[in-house]
C-alpha cells in the first residue's frame, strides 16, 4: 500500500499538480499540497460533476 501511494504521489508531483515539501529531519517528514494546477483541476472536475 505505502508503495503504491509513493509512486502515486511522485507521479503527480511530476505532473505538477502537487508540491512536495520535505523537511530534513528524523524521522523524515514529508508534506504534499494541491499545487496552483492541481487546485485548477479540481474546479474543473468539481464543476464536471455538476
Amino acid at each position: 500500500m505505502d508503495k503504491t501511494l509513493s509512486s502515486n504521489l511522485k507521479e503527480l508531483e511530476m505532473s505538477t499538480l502537487i508540491v512536495r515539501k520535505e523537511y530534513p529531519q528524523i524521522p523524515p517528514k514529508v508534506d504534499c499540497s494541491l499545487s496552483e494546477r492541481g487546485k485548477l483541476l479540481m474546479v474543473l472536475l468539481d464543476q464536471i460533476c455538476e
